[in-house]
C-alpha cells in the first residue's frame, strides 16, 4: 500500500469515526439501534477472527463463551447484587477459563479442522441444554434485567449510553486485533494456520500460541455477551447459546476477509445491513427468517466462489478473484501451474 493510499485510508476511518460519534444526534432512533447491533456483531466477528482468521482454527463453540459471559454477569447482579461493572469482567474471565478448558481438551487430543469444529459445537450444545434445564437461572423462560438508571453499574434507561459503550467495545476489539496482527504472536498464529508442522519444526510452541489465541478470543466474546445482556435487559438461553450467534461471527469474518483487521468489521456490518433490509420486505416473520437464511447461504456461495479473501481484498484490487479452488491449491502446484509442459518433456522425464 502506497503512502497516499494509507493517508486516504486514515482519512476515511477518521470520517467514519466522527460520523459514528455524532450519530445519536440523528432524530431517527431506529438508525441508532441498527448501528448498535451492527457494532456488536462486528466486535464479535473480530474477536472470532483471532482464532478463526489468524490461527485458522474452526471454532464453532463461541456461542458458549457469549452466553457464559452474559449469564455470569446477569446472575451476579440479580442474585448476589454484584455490580455489572465487576460482573462484566468476571463473566469474561469465566468465558476465558472455559475456553482454555475446551482448548486444552481439543488440542491435547490432537483435534484439528472439522473434528475440532464438531467438538466445540458439541460442547456449546451441552452448555445450551444445561442452561435450558436449570430453573435457578430462568430455564427456558430466561431472566429479565430490570430497567434502572445507574451509570456506575453501566445500567441505562436510554439507548444512547449503551450505544457508546458498545462502540467503545468495538474499538477495543479492533485495536487488540490490530496489535495481535502486527505482533510476534500474530505472525506465529499465521504460521500455524499455513503449516503447523513446519512451525513446530522451527521450534514454535504451537500449543501455547493456540491457547493464547483461544483465551483472548473467549475473553472478548464473553465480554460482548455481558454487554449485550446489559443492552437488551434480557437473558435467554435460546438466543445466547444458539448456533446463529456463532454463524454470524464466522460468516461476517469470511465475508469481510478472515485474517485481516478490518475485514470482519466490514463483513459483519454488511450482514447486519442485509438482515435489516430484509425486515422491510412485506413477509411473515417465519418467511422473513427463512429468507435471511437463504441470503446467508447465497452469500456463502458467492464468497467461496468469487471472493475467497473477502470484501477487503475485493476493495483493494477492484476486481473479482479467480475461483477459490485455484487459490487453495498447494504452493508447489501454483508455482508449476503456469508452466505448460509439452508431451515431449513428459516423455523425456
Amino acid at each position: 500500500m502506497s503512502r497516499s493510499e494509507r493517508a486516504a485510508r486514515r482519512w476515511a476511518l477518521g470520517a467514519l469515526a466522527v460520523a459514528l460519534l455524532l450519530l445519536p444526534l440523528s432524530p431517527n432512533a431506529y438508525v441508532v439501534t441498527v448501528v448498535t447491533l451492527a457494532a456488536m456483531s462486528a466486535a464479535l466477528a473480530s474477536a472470532w477472527n483471532i482464532v478463526g482468521g489468524y490461527a485458522g482454527l474452526l471454532s464453532v463453540g463461541d456461542a458458549a463463551y457469549f452466553g457464559i459471559g452474559a449469564y455470569v454477569m446477569g446472575l451476579l447482579w440479580l442474585k448476589a447484587g454484584v455490580s455489572p461493572t465487576v460482573g462484566l469482567l468476571l463473566g469474561a474471565l469465566t468465558s476465558m477459563v472455559f475456553g482454555l478448558i475446551v482448548g486444552t481438551l481439543g488440542f491435547k487430543s490432537g483435534l484439528r479442522g472439522i473434528y475440532f469444529a464438531v467438538a466445540t459445537l458439541a460442547v456449546s450444545e451441552i452448555v445450551r441444554m444445561v442452561a435450558l434445564s436449570l430453573d435457578v437461572i430462568g430455564g427456558n423462560m430466561g431472566l429479565e434485567i430490570p430497567y434502572v438508571s445507574s451509570p456506575r453499574h453501566l445500567l441505562f434507561r436510554s439507548e444512547i449510553p449503551a450505544y457508546y459503550l458498545i462502540l467503545g467495545f468495538l474499538a477495543l476489539v479492533v485495536l487488540i486485533s490490530a496489535r495481535i496482527r502486527r505482533s510476534r504472536l500474530g505472525y506465529v498464529l499465521m504460521a500455524v494456520r499455513e503449516r503447523e508442522a513446519a512451525a513446530e519444526a522451527l521450534g514454535v510452541d504451537t500449543f501455547r500460541c493456540k491457547m493464547t489465541a483461544v483465551a483472548i478470543s473467549a475473553f472478548l466474546v464473553g465480554l460482548g455477551g455481558g454487554l449485550y445482556a446489559l443492552y437488551s435487559h434480557y437473558l435467554n438461553p435460546t438466543f445466547y447459546f444458539s448456533l446463529d450467534v456463532v454463524v454470524k461471527m464466522i460468516l461476517g469474518t469470511i465475508l469481510g476477509g478472515k485474517g485481516t483487521v478490518l475485514g470482519p468489521v466490514l463483513g459483519a456490518a454488511t450482514l447486519s445491513g442485509l438482515e435489516e433490509g430484509i425486515q422491510f420486505i412485506p413477509l411473515a416473520t417465519a418467511r422473513a427468517a427463512s429468507l435471511s437464511r437463504i441470503v446467508y447461504a447465497a452469500l456463502i456461495i458467492v464468497v467461496v466462489l468469487f471472493m475467497p479473501r473477502g470484501i477487503v481484498d475485493l476493495a483493494r484490487r477492484g476486481r473479482w478473484r479467480r475461483p477459490v479452488a485455484a487459490l487453495d491449491a498447494p504452493v508447489e502446484e501454483r508455482l508449476t501451474a503456469p508452466v505448460q509442459r509439452t508431451t515431449d518433456e513428459h516423455t523425456l522425464r
